[in-house]
C-alpha cells in the first residue's frame, strides 16, 4: 500500500508538471518595415555568435538587435553590399557573415 502511495504521487506530480508546461503563455511580436526592417518579405535569417539576429529581405540586409534595426544595403560604394536582394545568410567560424545575393556573395565582417 505505500509503494502505491508513493507511485500515485510521483505519476500526480509528474502530471501537475507537464500540464504546467503545456499552458505556458507565449508571446509573439509582428515586425515590419514599418518597425525599421528594410523590407517586409524575409528570405532568410540566423543569428550571430553575437547574438545579433539577421534578415535578408529583397530590399537589403537588417541586423535586430531585440529593439532596433541597423539596415544595410546599396549605395553604390565600395564598401556596401552588391545587391539588395538577399537570398542566403550564413556566419562562419570566424564570425564573419556571408550574404549570397543575385549579384554574388558578400561578406560583413564587423
Amino acid at each position: 500500500m505505500k509503494y502505491f502511495r508513493s507511485l500515485l504521487s510521483f505519476f500526480c506530480c509528474n502530471l501537475v508538471l507537464v500540464l504546467s508546461a503545456y499552458s505556458q503563455k507565449y508571446l509573439f511580436r509582428h515586425y515590419q518595415s514599418d518597425d525599421g526592417l528594410s523590407y517586409n518579405s524575409v528570405n532568410c535569417m540566423i543569428q550571430d555568435k553575437n547574438g545579433f539576429i539577421w534578415f535578408g529581405t529583397e530590399d537589403g540586409l537588417s541586423r535586430f538587435d531585440g529593439k532596433s534595426f541597423k539596415n544595410f544595403g546599396s549605395q553604390h560604394s565600395e564598401f556596401s553590399i552588391g545587391n539588395n536582394f538577399i537570398s542566403s545568410l550564413h556566419q562562419d567560424k570566424n564570425g564573419t557573415i556571408w550574404a549570397g545575393t543575385h549579384n554574388g556573395l558578400w561578406h560583413y565582417d564587423a
